[in-house]
């Protein structure tokens, strides 16, 4: 189900002209899905003060609800989730490897889509257009309107936007 829903978000996204980034990831799964499904990588641009913590993202053998998140390093990761997170995410962090190797995503950061477009467009009509179970009749200005609250043309002219 996360799939498909980050693969509406995309499509919605490239529909109406923004470029699908996040901000800074805390949700190993989505990060996970982001960047093996879609091919989005970390933000590498100057001044991007958040490079992320690599992991490998793995379910846990004695409970299949929990994620495990193993990093050679373990003390890169005590900061990076409240005790909250931990439990209503289930999450267990562990300085042990796994013994079923998980997969590797880095979380932590900010994560931009690939830099073709084209692959990702193609990806994403495979995910939700293909069955038909996906229909949008929205134009590309009702789209942007929905998504950011008003148009890209009148964010970017202020007073197009009175």
């Amino acid at each position: 189900l996360a799939k498909r829903c980050l693969a509406i978000w995309i499509w919605l996204c490239l529909e109406a002209s923004i470029l699908p980034a996040t901000g800074i990831m805390r949700k190993p799964l989505l990060a996970l899905i982001l960047q093996q499904s879609f091919g989005f990588v970390p933000d590498t641009a100057p001044g991007s003060d958040v490079n992320g913590v690599p992991v490998e993202v793995c379910r846990d053998g004695n409970d299949p609800e929990t994620v495990v998140l193993y990093s050679s390093s373990r003390k890169s990761l005590e900061g990076a989730f409240s005790p909250w997170d931990l439990q209503h995410q289930n999450i267990k962090i562990t300085a042990i490897a796994p013994p079923i190797r998980g997969r590797k995503v880095r979380i932590g950061c900010r994560l931009n889509p690939p830099s073709v477009l084209d692959h990702l467009r193609h990806m994403i009509r495979q995910e939700i257009l293909e069955d038909g179970s996906w229909k949008c009749e929205l134009s590309s200005q009702e789209i942007q309107q929905v998504l950011l609250g008003t148009s890209v043309a009148a964010r970017n002219n202020p007073q197009h936007a009175r």
